[in-house]
């Protein structure tokens, strides 16, 4: 069974989602994606997918309530349709968009870090600075308002911390980033080093901010790069020519594609003779030329001229769709090491804890003259030092950093065991066209035959009765930047 997660950003939200889903009656194990949101679940003898799915949505909201649950992604690529058919009007999206109910940070229960969030953030870092020039300037009887401002940036940095921290322990789940941030932080309040407080939620917030930044940009450039299939398409009915979402489209439409359109469907030329850009799917820029009869894929871009077909394949069953999908699960792939620091993870903060705890208890009792005081803040310093983020969200960050910038350049790495692979490798081997190139021509240069100038062969094209050609090198001359003339011979 494979389900969608909309609005997760937090790699160790995450991490417990999938531990749990695979601990779940008849579930053999559970592979959850922050690349992809999807999470994918081999079932075992016995497995009730209705019941393992409500079992899910309430997992997953008890730990993250802003997440949505779905066994359907929203497409990346096509919008929803605006019910405006025969309006004859553009439609203007964003291929790369992800739709997202609500993002996430995992400092806050409420989802993504909102404009409410982001300012109490602000305010926060401004009291905290605020709250250095007090101490500086003020005189010692007035320390109480000095307090007050630190306390002040203490709690708008973190009461959603905090919150989220006692809402974990009565979920049973004790030991994570929130808790170590809620116990260090109390132990400076306690120990009376009122900036410590307040300044390390401060930098927590500000780590979480940037992290939600760095997944968002990245699941963003995997999302453009994977996006192959059309928004809209041009449907031919009674009424005429109308303008439909392209998840609309049924075997037997009469659709028209129009120069520089992707085909959102695989079909059959009815009419109509162009050139196709086969790049998104094949990765070569040559054009390949496409007549009657021919059948043509969706995810091509129709070049030079108007082309009429008929749907043999609906929007979902396309070609295009079906490389989607092959992507989106092998993007669910980890890496050996993000394998290795998912385990490694379910022991490593109860063994900071129960370390902190030995470093404020042992010292004082075993060294003569040990102050309890600085151990026990030596032990504060160590659970902040020591918290998850540092190490558990790292990796898998890093993986998904990875491929999410090596998409932004176009390349797509299918997942983290792929991203292994390609440490290892010591000679890379490329296709020229459409990987190193762009597969596209230009003019560069214009050589005149004897008797003739520069300026008449550039007009040539442009006197009446001279037509320019529509195949991809005419296609070039309509700018008429300079043009490239081979004398024979």
């Amino acid at each position: 069974m494979k389900l969608f997660l909309e609005g997760l950003n937090c790699a160790n939200c995450a991490g417990k989602i999938e531990k749990l889903v695979g601990k779940m009656p008849n579930v053999q194990a559970a592979s959850l994606s922050l690349a992809t949101g999807s999470l994918v679940i081999d079932e075992g003898e016995g497995f009730a997918q209705d019941e393992t799915y409500d079992a899910i949505v309430k997992l997953v909201h008890s730990l993250e309530p802003h997440v949505v649950v779905s066994k359907n992604r929203k497409s990346t690529a096509a919008a929803e349709p605006c019910g405006c058919d025969g309006h004859g009007h553009e439609h203007t999206h964003h291929p790369g968009e992800i739709s997202q109910s609500a993002g996430h940070s995992h400092a806050g229960a409420l989802g993504d870090m909102d404009k409410r969030q982001k300012l109490e953030l602000i305010t926060a870092i401004g009291l905290f600075i605020l709250g250095f020039v007090f101490q500086a300037f003020l005189p010692a009887n007035l320390e109480v308002v000095t307090i007050g401002i630190f306390l002040g940036a203490y709690l708008l940095a973190g009461y959603r911390v905090i919150l989220l921290a006692f809402r974990n322990i009565g979920q049973g789940q004790i030991f994570d980033e929130n808790f170590l941030m809620t116990i260090a932080t109390f132990g400076a309040l306690v120990l009376t080093e009122w900036p410590e407080a307040a300044g390390v939620m401060i930098f927590f917030g500000i780590g979480e901010y940037f992290q939600d930044r760095a997944v968002d940009n990245a699941r963003r450039s995997i999302a453009e790069t994977i996006s192959f299939n059309a928004i809209t398409a041009n449907r031919v009915g009674p009424e005429g020519e109308v303008v439909i979402d392209a998840k609309r489209v049924k075997v037997g439409d009469v659709l028209v594609i129009k120069p520089g359109e992707k085909i959102p469907a695989d079909g059959i030329i009815m009419d109509g003779i162009s050139h196709l850009d086969t790049s998104p799917l094949t990765g070569e820029s040559y054009p390949r030329k496409v007549e009657k009869g021919d059948e043509i894929l969706s995810g091509m871009i129709n070049g030079n001229a108007v082309l009429k077909m008929r749907v043999k394949k609906d929007y979902e069953n396309s070609t295009a769709m079906k490389i989607m999908h092959l992507i989106e699960e092998a993007s669910d792939k980890k890496g050996k090491t993000e394998k290795f620091i998912t385990r490694f993870s379910h022991y490593y903060t109860p063994i900071v804890v129960f370390s902190a705890i030995a470093m404020a208890i042992i010292p004082p009792l075993l060294i003569p003259g040990a102050s309890w005081e600085t151990w026990f803040y030596q032990s504060l310093i160590f659970l902040v030092v020591s918290c998850p983020c540092a190490l558990v969200l790292s990796i898998p960050i890093s993986y998904f950093g990875g491929i999410g910038r090596a998409s932004k350049e176009g390349v797509l790495i299918k997942g983290g065991n792929y991203l292994d692979v390609l440490y290892q490798a010591d000679v890379f081997v490329f296709d020229k066209t459409g990987t190193l190139t762009q597969g596209e021509f230009k003019v560069i240069k214009t050589v005149a035959a004897p008797g003739f100038s520069e300026a008449e062969v550039l007009a040539v094209p442009q006197l009446p009765g001279n037509t320019i050609p529509t195949t991809p090198l005419g296609r070039q001359l309509r700018p008429m930047p300079k043009l490239l003339l081979m004398k024979p011979g």
